[in-house]
This record gives C-alpha cells, structure tokens and sequence, in this order.
C-alpha cells in the first residue's frame, strides 16, 4: 500500500500488508500495488520504497497548492527507479534489516511499559499514601504555599542604560527541558541588583509556567539542579522555592501528577490566554511525607526517568542505524557477503 494524498513528508509512504485482518479494504487516499514475486521479494520492496533515495524521487513528484496536502498519481509510482538484486541477496537484506525492525518495535514496546509504570508513580504521588515500595505510607496534606516560597518575577528582556546583563530562564525551557541545568543557552537580559537578589535561581528551585494558551497546559515544570552564574528566572515563570520541610525534586514530581495539573486547571483564568494569580498556589494541596522519604521517592523517580531517556536514545540510535544501512545496502555501494547470498540460495 502506497499513500497518494498526505502531507510532502508523508506523501508515498508506503507499508506491507501481510494479512493481518480478514476482510479489510483500504480507503481511497491510498493505492495497491502487488508485486511479481518470482523477482521481486515483497519485504525488500517495501524497504526499499521508504529509502531516502525513492522518498527524494516521490517528493519530486508530488504536487499540489501547499505542503498540507500534496498528491501523486499512478504513473509516478509506476516510474519508481527500482534497484534489484538477485533474490537470494534482496532475501538477506530484507533479513537484516528486519533484525534492526525488530530491535525497535522491542524497544519502543519497552518504552511505553516503562512510561505506563512511572505516570502510575506520579499518580501515586497525589494520593493519600504512596505505594512505591508496595507499602502504604500515610501523608499529611498542606498547601503549596506553606511549604515554598512563591516568587513571581517581573524580568522582561527589555534593555535599560546602566543595568546589569545576566542570563534569563527563559519561557520555553520548561517545556522542552525536564530539568533547567547550566548548560542551556539563555536568553540574554538586564537587571537592577534587587532583581538579581530576588529572582535569581537557586539549586532546588521549581520553575513553573504561569500562563498558557490553554488551562490544561499551564503549570509545566522543572526544577533547577544546578545554577551558576546570575541566571535569573523569566518574566512567563514563577520561582517555587522549597522551605525546609521539602525537597525540590520531589516537588516537580509531585507538580507532575495528572490530579495536581487538573487542580492548577481548575485555578486559571482568562479568556485568550490563561494566568494564575497568587492566591492560586495557596489553593493547591500537596502530599507531604517525610524529608527522608521525599528523597528517596525524588530519586527512584529519577532513576526511572533517566532509564526512559536512555531507552529512547537507544531507539534513535537504532534507527539512524538503519536509516544508514538502507542507504548503503539498497543502492548496492555495499553488497551482501556472498557466503550469506549462498544461504538464501540453498533455502
């Protein structure tokens, strides 16, 4: 099956269908083609219509008024330049590269049981008790304002004569980075010497997005691990510095947990883009266990986030593995050691 109407990245993507479901049709936004199989191996096929080599040629042909929906038609597909090697050898490409298919459908399934365990930690979290070591440990409720410092900064990007440059935390970090560390290219800002002791950043500190263009969105987090320099807290964010009686990594998890974002949705207000006003954080309870259990809960937390990352670096990295070895094997500047072929011969 090709796609022949989509967007240009998606236009001519193509996939193979095995027979999977009974009686399945396929809508008219894609067309099918079979192919002679006594030249042609159908796996081969497939993978080599998604090589970056026929996915240019597609691109090329592709036409429409814009980039959201562009068509190609039956003779485009038709003239696909095909590369093809004897069967014994598109046999043991296809069998390779399904080797690296497989290493990342087995990774991608790893990734999701292990996202599924850790939001059923987050959401733990915002219990009455938590249960990350299978035992239940009841935990005092307080507001958020009883146990952190609230600082709501007043730093825009705007320059002034005489006043100092520093770096500025800026807006978008706490969506794209889930931990705000020194070594982030900042936003370049000026500021009086009040508003560096006031809003510059401290290890431990919850950064927290104070306005969105939907409720659902607002609140985002991240917490500083290190902070060196006069790096100081964007005008879009709220600064939640921990009291004593709480530890700042266990606050973000906590901020993180579905029913602690519906509680600070349920706390904005306004009409094209949503705020939260002061009076918000002394309206969100938050669980409250010991200092010591924060820490531990912080850092099993962490642990599992780091595993989730690593996983996923594991999967790009196969992936672009791949991507490489389709580059190489399909248009034949590296061929298959013939030993290999004669395997698939004698098969």
């Amino acid at each position: 099956m090709i796609s022949r109407s989509n967007t240009l990245d998606k236009v001519g993507r193509t996939i193979l269908f095995k027979g999977e479901l009974e009686n399945c049709s396929y809508p008219d936004l894609l067309m099918r083609f079979r192919v002679n199989e006594e030249q042609v191996v159908n796996d081969f096929l497939n993978d080599f219509l998604r090589s970056p080599m026929v996915r240019k040629y597609i691109q090329s042909c592709a036409s429409g008024t814009s980039n959201s929906m562009v068509k190609i038609n039956k003779k485009a597909v038709e003239n696909i330049p095909v590369i093809l090697p004897a069967l014994p050898e598109q046999k043991a490409i296809a069998d390779l590269l399904s080797t690296w298919d497989d290493a990342i459908e087995k990774t991608g399934r790893l990734i999701q049981a292990k996202e599924k365990w850790f939001k059923r930690l987050l959401h733990s979290l915002a219990c009455d008790h938590c249960s990350l070591d299978n035992e239940k440990s009841y935990w005092k409720k307080v507001k958020l304002g009883e146990v952190c410092k609230v600082i709501t900064s007043n730093v825009d990007k705007k320059t002034t004569p005489g006043e100092k440059l520093v770096r500025l935390c800026n807006y978008m970090d706490v969506y794209k980075n889930y931990y705000i560390t020194s070594d982030l290219d900042f936003m370049v800002a000026s500021a009086t010497l009040n508003e560096i002791d006031k809003y510059q950043l401290k290890v431990h500190d919850v950064l927290l997005t104070k306005d969105s263009e939907t409720p659902e969105d607002i609140a985002n987090s991240a917490c500083v691990l290190e902070a060196s320099g006069n790096l100081l807290c964007g005008y879009h964010l709220t600064i939640l510095r921990p009291e004593k009686q709480l530890f700042g990594p266990y606050l973000n998890f906590v901020l993180n947990a579905s029913r602690i974002r519906y509680a600070f949705s349920r706390q904005a207000n306004g009409a094209t883009r949503f705020g939260l006003s002061l009076s918000a954080y002394d309206m969100i309870e938050i669980p409250l266990p010991p200092i010591e259990e924060q820490q531990q809960i912080a850092e099993t937390l962490s642990s599992a986030q780091q595993e989730i990352d690593l996983l996923k670096q594991l999967a790009e990295k196969y992936k672009t593995q791949k991507r490489g070895l389709m580059q190489k094997l399909l248009t034949g500047e590296w061929r298959v050691k013939p030993e290999i072929v004669n395997q698939y011969k004698e098969a």
